[in-house]
């Protein structure tokens, strides 16, 4: 489930969460931590390649609670964003009510999610 999250999230997200990881641990610890090379985490951090989908799970799996609050709410400002666009999209479009049953599915997600995060 967690890999279908980051197949989602733009090469910007993956490179401030990557740059925030590199501030708190180095880029040493960092590339140790996750599996991959010293130039791999250089080059995220130039934003000359993004980490992949894998990378960017074993990422989010190392970091620390603080850290891990601070990237989760940058993904969760990419998908509001994103939404946003779709949104604005749909309305172009007139498709409102043959997707409302999808939107409604959505917005209660987006509910059961906002009462998680309230009681963390």
């Amino acid at each position: 489930m967690l890999r279908v999250l980051m197949h989602l999230l733009g090469k910007d997200v993956r490179r401030k969460i990557v740059e925030m990881a590199v501030r708190n641990y180095g880029v040493t610890d960092l590339a140790s931590m996750i599996g991959v090379s010293k130039a791999a985490i250089t080059k995220y951090v130039r934003g000359s390649t993004h980490p992949s989908d894998e990378v960017m799970e074993r990422l989010l799996n190392v970091l620390d609670e603080n850290l891990l609050s601070k990237a989760l709410v940058l993904i969760v400002e990419e998908f509001v964003e994103a939404m946003l666009d779709f949104k604005e999209f749909i309305e172009k479009t007139g498709c409102e009510e043959r997707l409302y049953g999808a939107i409604e599915e959505l917005k209660k997600t987006a509910e059961d999610l906002w009462s998680v995060c309230v009681t963390m």
